[in-house]
């Protein structure tokens, strides 16, 4: 698990997740963030991750539709089947 740190390279989504990202040693394409809110879509995005939107949280559906969202999951039993599925 990471998040924001000290320092400009985490201050954003992207940067959080391109920390995560070259920890784990994946390629963005093979990654799928898993977020409730349009920054988590906006850093997928710019990172060139996936995205599922978990709308059991604090964003709406209306809130991902400018961006790429592979799916809309209203449970984390829903989001844990889409990515079984991957």
């Amino acid at each position: 698990m990471v998040g924001s740190g000290e320092g400009p390279e985490r201050q954003t989504k992207e940067g959080v997740l391109r920390y995560a990202l070259s920890k784990l040693g994946c390629a963005p394409a093979d990654a799928i963030l898993l977020g409730d809110r349009k920054y988590d879509a906006e850093g997928a995005q710019a990172v060139g991750a996936g995205c599922v939107a978990a709308l059991w949280g604090f964003g709406g559906k209306e809130e991902f539709s400018p961006y790429p969202v592979a799916a809309y999951c209203k449970t984390p039993a829903e989001a844990g089947a889409f990515l079984l599925r991957k």
